[in-house]
């Protein structure tokens, strides 16, 4: 397959995608999509579902154990936004898989009371993307080896209001959501390989291991701490391609 080049044609004309330069993010972000998009669209890849399943482990005992989750319920390792059984969707063709995910967690939390109403909620988004490779074609009752390659953001979302709160009030309350949403973002990336067995023309199983580094931070008025785990996740896969 020959990627889309950007040297201009023979006739030395160059037509740009945008008419006007945009901003160094968005257009960047534009022209990875459009590159991707050509990419899949070229290669007329097939849709693939997919489901993991990590079993409970003696590392994520331990960790409730010590506390050493967000206390928001809805962090990465918290347990809500990352359950045991993970989804995932996207496009494969023969030797390589573009994979997605996405997850969300949210708990709000009203009272009322003879003044007003307050209200606080706490949540996140997961947006994952990985590139996962095969090691050979795809073949019927053959066991077929993989590797993974992948990252995840995690965007957070907290807020508290109160019907009753001076402006003041509402303005430490706003500061108290910041530091709650500083310790809910993460990122973090995975690497790993995998092997599955094609019971069917189209259902893969098997399993993955993935070498997974999260970064994450908790912010208070005096100090920022960011934490760096790297550490390994085993999983069953069940792969669906439609």
């Amino acid at each position: 397959m020959v990627l889309p080049s950007r040297t201009p044609p023979d006739d030395g004309v160059w037509i740009p995608l945008w008419p006007a330069p945009l901003p160094c993010g968005v257009g960047y972000a534009l022209r990875m999509l459009t590159a991707l998009l050509l990419l899949v669209t070229s290669a007329a890849a097939r849709p693939m579902l997919g489901v993991d399943w990590v079993p409970y482990s003696r590392g994520d005992a331990m960790w409730v154990a010590e506390g050493r989750g967000t206390g928001t319920g809805v962090g990465e390792l918290d347990g809500w936004l990352q359950p045991a059984l993970n989804f995932h969707g996207g496009l494969q063709k023969e030797r390589w898989a573009l994979l997605g995910s996405v997850a969300f967690a949210r708990l709000t939390t009203t009272t009322w009371l003879g003044d007003g109403r307050d209200q606080s909620h706490v949540g996140a988004a997961r947006l994952g993307l990985g590139y996962r490779r095969y090691l050979g074609l795809p073949e019927l009752d053959r066991v077929q080896a993989f590797g993974d390659l992948g990252l995840y953001g995690v965007i957070p979302s907290a807020r508290v209001i109160s019907d009753s709160y001076t402006e003041a009030e509402q303005n430490d309350a706003d500061e108290g959501a910041a530091y709650t949403r500083k310790s809910i973002g993460a990122l973090g990336l995975w690497l790993g390989p995998g092997f599955g067995w094609w019971v069917h023309d189209q259902i893969m199983i098997g399993a993955r291991y993935h070498l997974l580094l999260h970064r994450g931070q908790i912010l208070t008025e005096d100090t920022l701490s960011v934490s760096t785990a790297l550490f390994g996740e085993a999983a069953f896969v069940v792969d669906v391609r439609l």
